[in-house]
């Protein structure tokens, strides 16, 4: 234990008859506050002893101070002017400077040279103080810009405990109970969160805690008047310096209104979608009508080339009906899948065709195609040209043979569909990039109106058309 220095005549051990100074003189050793001083004042009133902690306290010379009035150096706050009456309580000390600072006051006795001594331990209260109020400032602008911003802002200590729990007073706009009844009630959350939305918001909090944070929910409760609000929640763990959870602090808005929203775009979407796929059953419909109109038509005539003209229209008719049964059929109400398109359409044209399929085999391979309503019923057109134009005239009677429809993605942004068989080839001396026949005419329109490119390739035992075009015509 540190020696309290008094200046007076010989040292006396003070510290031992008065407790006060002895753990003021503990604390200055330890490194702790060095605000700590002794004075002794005599029975008139006179300072014999002044340690060096109250010269530094009152920075001024303790050599200076012996002899002089404990009046000049302190005074009753609450008897400004009166004579100072020595007791425990809050003192002001005055500094040569006349700065003015608080100063505590333990009082004791002491026999000092037979004469009978008050002993004075002091304590600097004035830093403290203005610790305190800054930290009072700190927590009121805390206080007044969380309780103004638009939402609930939230804590709560994981060790439990009603006095550690804390909730801002939007709370009673959101959900009509008051920060009180919150505060007082910690589980009031959940007993007024939605009985559907406690698996998702206890599912949220564990791999929240599993993962470290954050949290985040939009769940539904109810307020005091039973009306549904929905919240979207977000919290953190907080941690100390060694990683252990402390405390769980977040924020909650009410996103009601933006819900309500999301479900009247949501309804308005399905009925757009309703709708839509009224439209294109309604169009498929009409195209079967047609297709069937063109099929009385033909029984009447007694041309086969007539008859013929009419059967490739219905099949056309059929190429297109069949997409817009495809996307009535189809979650997408805007693409095609070709994936299952192509093989759809190749089936009903040897159907048509009465092929016999111990003779003409057919091999399709297309990859991962979408298309949009645009560009698939031009492709499909193209597919119902050249197969028709295959199954017509590349196996006459009973010959054998393939053929083949694939579409494929190229590299970059492009797709390939080709069209094959090993028939008996073209016409000798028939030119395919000049020759004006309706099919081709069909095939080489609708490969400009999808911005693509036709390459013919004729070998023996193989006749191929290629068409390459950019994704980019894809609408949807």
């Amino acid at each position: 234990m540190a020696r309290l220095q008094l200046l007076a005549a010989a040292p006396i051990p003070i510290a031992a008859a008065f407790q006060p100074v002895r753990i003021a003189q503990e604390r200055t050793a330890a490194g702790g506050d060095s605000g700590y001083g002794v004075i002794a004042v005599d029975d008139r009133g006179l300072i014999c002893a002044f340690d060096q902690g109250a010269a530094t306290m009152f920075r001024c010379s303790a050599q200076d101070m012996l002899g002089g009035s404990i009046q000049a150096v302190l005074e009753d706050p609450r008897r400004p002017g009166q004579p100072l009456c020595l007791r425990t309580g809050e003192l002001q000390g005055r500094r040569p400077d006349h700065s003015v600072f608080s100063v505590r006051a333990s009082v004791g006795e002491l026999n000092l040279f037979g004469r009978s001594c008050t002993i004075l331990s002091l304590l600097d209260t004035s830093g403290r103080r203005d610790s305190e109020a800054q930290l009072r400032e700190t927590e009121a602008r805390y206080r007044t810009l969380i309780e103004q911003i638009p939402a609930v802002t939230f804590s709560a200590s994981l060790n439990g405990g009603v006095s550690k729990v804390y909730v801002s007073p939007q709370v009673e706009a959101l959900l009509g109970f008051t920060q009180q009844e919150w505060i007082a009630s910690p589980v009031l959350w959940f007993k007024q969160l939605h009985p559907d939305d406690r698996d998702l918001w206890n599912a949220e909090f564990a791999r929240g805690c599993a993962t470290g944070g954050p949290f985040r929910a939009e769940c539904r409760f109810l307020s005091r008047d039973g009306t549904v609000v929905w919240v979207h929640g977000e919290a953190r763990l907080v941690k100390d310096e060694l990683g252990r959870p402390l405390f769980l602090q977040g924020i909650a808005f009410d996103i009601t209104e933006s819900k309500r929203a999301e479900e009247l775009v949501r309804a308005s979407l399905q009925e757009k979608e309703g709708l839509l796929k009224e439209i294109h059953h309604r169009v498929k419909n009409n195209l079967q009508v047609t297709s069937s109109l063109l099929e009385l038509q033909s029984t009447r005539m007694s041309d086969d080339a007539a008859r013929q003209m009419l059967r490739d229209s219905q099949d056309r008719i059929r190429s297109m009906a069949l997409v817009h049964e495809m996307l009535y059929q189809s979650q997408d109400l805007a693409r095609v899948d070709f994936g299952d398109y192509i093989p759809r359409l190749v089936r009903y044209l040897f159907r048509s065709y009465s092929v016999n399929q111990s003779c003409i085999a057919c091999r399709t391979e297309v990859d991962a195609v979408s298309l949009g309503v645009d560009t698939a019923v031009p492709c499909g057109l193209i597919i119902n040209e050249l197969v028709s134009n295959s199954l017509k005239h590349a196996f006459p009677g009973n010959r054998k043979g393939e053929l083949t429809v694939t579409m494929k993605r190229c590299a970059g942004s492009a797709y390939e569909l080709t069209v094959a068989d090993d028939g008996v080839g073209l016409p000798p001396g028939l030119e395919a990039e000049t020759t004006d026949t309706l099919g081709l005419r069909i095939v080489r329109t609708l490969t400009q109106q999808i911005e693509g490119a036709l390459e013919i390739n004729t070998m023996p035992g193989r006749t191929e058309f290629r068409i390459t075009f950019e994704r980019g015509v894809e609408v949807g």
